[in-house]
């Protein structure tokens, strides 16, 4: 299991896009339950084709009359993950944009596709990347194991990008 390969998993269900989203929620301050209430929706939109829902939201307090262009970070809690969520204040009547800083990719089905994908390339293999889901940063890594039919092992990184589309891994 030493060779290399690459392939976009560009339907990968288990990694949906990055979440954007602008939105008016409030006058001079920004109403904290109509935000997380936005987010949990959009986000839930998402999440649902692979059997997840968020949990519960956490954001950062940006005060009283946040300047236009200043940002702050709300968590969603997803399982056991937890999804950045960056909010910008985009006008002084408190709307806001967000953006997903996290990919969230269930584990099961990840397994499965990269299963699928490495086995159409080397010969048949099983890839195991754990249980549950994981918030991965874009422009990031992560390991799963794979195990051919002779049992020997190898290792198949995932590399996740900006875009979906552009996703890879690599045997090593």
């Amino acid at each position: 299991m030493n060779k290399m390969r690459a392939l976009a998993l560009s339907a990968l269900v288990a990694a949906p896009f990055i979440v954007s989203c602008s939105v008016s929620v409030g006058g001079s301050t920004i109403d904290q339950d109509k935000l997380k209430s936005e987010i949990t929706k959009t986000l839930d939109a998402q999440y649902t084709t692979f059997g997840q829902k968020v949990d519960s939201i956490t954001c950062d307090d940006p005060g009283d009359d946040p300047a236009v262009d200043s940002t702050f970070q709300c968590i969603a809690k997803v399982s056991e993950a937890d999804v950045r969520v960056e909010v910008t204040v985009t006008s002084d009547s408190g709307d806001v944009k967000y953006v997903t800083l996290d990919r969230l990719v269930s584990l099961p089905i990840m397994s499965k596709e990269l299963t699928s994908s490495v086995s159409e390339k080397v010969g048949p293999v099983t890839v195991e990347c754990g249980t549950g889901v994981k918030a991965q940063p874009t422009n990031s890594q992560f390991d799963c194991e794979a195990t051919d039919d002779t049992g020997q092992t190898g290792r198949v990184t995932y590399f996740v990008t900006d875009k979906p589309e552009n996703d890879h891994w690599k045997l090593n």
